[in-house]
């Protein structure tokens, strides 16, 4: 028996992957056919029952169709069930921001999945084999990607749809698994497409890992291989420990995530981003990223009330003793912030530092992210908030008044930024309109004593442009 043909029953066999209806995923290349052959070879002694599926992305026409038609064929050849499913890989991708190769990818595991569903099979088995590994790796890489991405692809996991994902070539070089296929004289499609270095993958595997083993030895792919390996245990471990740190520090009830600040403070810096991470992408799934780790960290240094915007309704409000992460921001986060002390308070990717001074203390000139404030002119509670139609005030250094909506139209702000301009407020109306002007009647005088500073940061740059 072939050594391939013996991998694969340790694989399957150890993944107690028999007695089994098993979903083959096949796309007509070489590795998808020599696995679908190898299974074939295999399901009597492992009493498999199998099930082929085949997705055509709509991105290669005739011969898309060529492909679909030619799994068909081949099941009918071998007696097995074959089921092809249709996608429409552009208009995902022209929706999700995800890019051609991500959109393929998201849509096929999907179909995939449905079909496996509707199929009854508890199994679903992919060609993928050590140099998708070493590919994958080096894509991640260049993304800047941490643990998850470089752990690359895992031998087995769970779909969304719970069905348990195997890949039993994933540590076979791909040279194996061609020179099974020639001396077996199996027949295969070759898709033009994996040859166009238009896509960065092929990029990687056409040049990249060509000049890496002229330059590192024929082994690198392995090598890279053998690395992912290592990492996925170590990964393994990190997530043992963020599940135990988590314990008393998380809540999810309903969609909603609670961080409890008392014990999270007690974890250190880096343990307490995966703790974010994980709760994260418990109630939020794939949406959660890197990014709102960030966000979420800094509300916790925040005053009580600031808020931060995660993406589309996902917001966290900094309550007190508490960070909560829900989805709906009018159902539970006010449309203010109130400042009641000095310190650092958060709203979406804005930033609104507030420190009291000597008078003695203030800049001459201090630039457009930094207002002073004469603090003894300030009427009842301070809020920060976005600007409204209707808003009025008196820019400093200007006679009368002029409407937020016009300032906004002098100043050259962008439409598409308008939305992001917040305000500085008391009881009297308007102290400042953030990086942009403070107000004539909260200006700091000869008299001033003590002084508002307040400094304001839009981590999407600032909205006036000199």
């Amino acid at each position: 028996m072939h050594s391939l043909v013996n991998h694969t029953r340790s694989t399957l066999t150890q993944h107690t992957c028999t007695d089994t209806r098993v979903l083959v995923g096949v796309s007509g290349g070489v590795d998808s056919i020599t696995l679908l052959h190898v299974l074939n070879e295999l399901k009597q002694s492992l009493r498999l029952t199998l099930v082929v599926a085949h997705v055509n992305h709509g991105l290669r026409g005739t011969d898309g169709d060529g492909d679909a038609q030619f799994v068909m064929d081949t099941c009918t050849r071998l007696n097995l069930e074959c089921e092809v499913v249709s996608v429409d890989v552009r208009a995902h991708a022209e929706t999700s921001d995800t890019g051609i190769e991500g959109a393929a990818r998201g849509l096929r595991y999907a179909a995939l999945d449905e079909v496996a569903l509707r199929q009854k099979t508890p199994f679903m088995l992919i060609a993928h084999n050590r140099d998708d590994v070493a590919e994958t790796f080096l894509l991640n890489l260049s993304r800047g990607a941490g643990l998850n991405g470089l752990a690359s692809i895992p031998e087995s996991r769970v779909t969304s749809a719970g069905v348990r994902l195997l890949r039993p070539f994933l540590s076979c070089p791909r040279s194996q698994i061609a020179e099974f296929a020639r001396e077996c004289a199996l027949l295969w499609r070759e898709d033009a497409t994996n040859a166009d270095i238009q896509y960065f993958r092929n990029r990687i595997r056409h040049a990249v890992i060509p000049f890496l083993k002229q330059e590192l030895g024929a082994d690198i792919a392995e090598k890279m291989a053998t690395a992912s390996s290592l990492l996925r245990n170590a990964r393994a471990i990190v997530r043992e420990s963020v599940r135990a740190a988590s314990v008393g520090v998380v809540e999810i009830d309903e969609a909603q995530l609670t961080i409890h600040l008392e014990p999270f403070g007690s974890k250190s810096q880096p343990l307490q981003a995966e703790i974010i991470r994980r709760g994260l992408r418990k109630v939020m799934g794939r949406l959660a990223n890197r990014e709102m780790v960030s966000r979420i960290l800094a509300l916790c240094e925040a005053e009580t009330g600031s808020e931060c915007s995660l993406t589309g309704l996902w917001t966290g409000l900094r309550e007190r003793g508490r960070i909560v992460v829900a989805e709906g921001y009018d159902d539970i986060y006010p449309a203010t912030v109130v400042v009641l002390s000095d310190g650092a308070y958060v709203a979406g990717s804005c930033t609104l530092q507030v420190c009291t001074l000597p008078a003695a203390d203030v800049l001459a000139a201090p630039g457009r992210d930094i207002a002073y404030i004469d603090a003894d002119s300030v009427q009842g509670p301070i809020e920060w908030r976005r600007w409204r139609s209707g808003d009025r005030y008196q820019p400093h250094g200007m006679q009368g008044t002029v409407l937020v909506s016009d300032l906004l139209t002098n100043h050259k702000v962008a439409h598409a930024r308008r939305s992001e301009v917040s305000v500085v407020c008391d009881n009297n109306g308007i102290m400042w309109v953030c990086g942009i002007r403070p107000a004539e009647r909260s200006r700091v005088r000869s008299s001033t004593t003590r002084v508002l500073a307040l400094t304001y940061d839009d981590a999407n740059g600032p909205i006036v442009v000199d």
